[in-house]
């Protein structure tokens, strides 16, 4: 979870900003106040599971110190307990990440390269048919090994996995039965609990980032 929270978080840093992350120089407040954001946006999809992260604790911990920071306490408990509604059917999360618009052809693009390894083994097998959890198991080792490959899903494996234990039809995609746009659709609906149509036309919405 730390790591994913990192590389998000990265991702969204200015160039001089990024370069004081990566030194030993004291963070600036708009980087502090970029990760409370990001912090308090992401426990929305990942729930109680926020709270795994060291670095989530360590940005608790601060906020508890700082009288001036009691209020994001409360604003992550809200945004834990709105992913538990989402859980149970209860609510649904908006669509305001603009990032998902912006690497959505790269999302896309992986996918397409992964399903087509993912085709050329499981068509292999010739005299069963691969179980759910071999084809779970291999999305997740293929993409942990290769991050450069899949930067954009080696940061989203457990969503996908998620998504893929959820999915009836693990085995079709692992066959390439479903299209690479389609199911970067698929696996966004089922994160924010959408129609894939909502959820494409949502991410359309988005602004679009800076250059």
């Amino acid at each position: 979870m730390t790591f994913e929270l990192q590389s998000l978080f990265e991702r969204r840093l200015v160039p001089g900003d990024l370069a004081i992350y990566h030194s030993d120089k004291p963070w600036t407040p708009k980087m502090r106040g970029l990760l409370d954001k990001m912090i308090i946006e992401l426990a929305q999809t990942f729930g109680w599971r926020i709270y795994l992260s060291e670095l989530v604790q360590r940005q608790i911990a601060r906020w508890h110190n700082s009288k001036e920071k009691l209020h994001l306490i409360k604003q992550l408990g809200e945004a834990v307990y709105l992913a538990a509604q989402v859980a149970h059917e209860e609510a649904q999360l908006p669509v305001t990440d603009p990032e998902l618009r912006a690497l959505k052809p790269q999302a896309v693009s992986e996918l397409r390269r992964l399903l087509r390894q993912s085709r050329a083994v499981f068509n292999q097998y010739r005299n069963r048919r691969p179980s759910d959890q071999e084809v779970r198991e291999w999305f997740r080792k293929t993409i942990k090994t290769s991050p450069k490959s899949f930067p954009f899903w080696s940061r989203n494996i457990p969503s996908l996995l998620q998504y893929a234990e959820r999915r009836a039809r693990v085995q079709q995609i692992a066959l390439g039965g479903i299209p690479p746009a389609r199911l970067f659709d698929e696996w966004g609906a089922d994160i924010y609990h959408l129609s894939p149509k909502t959820f494409r036309r949502s991410v359309s919405g988005l602004p679009k980032l800076p250059a």
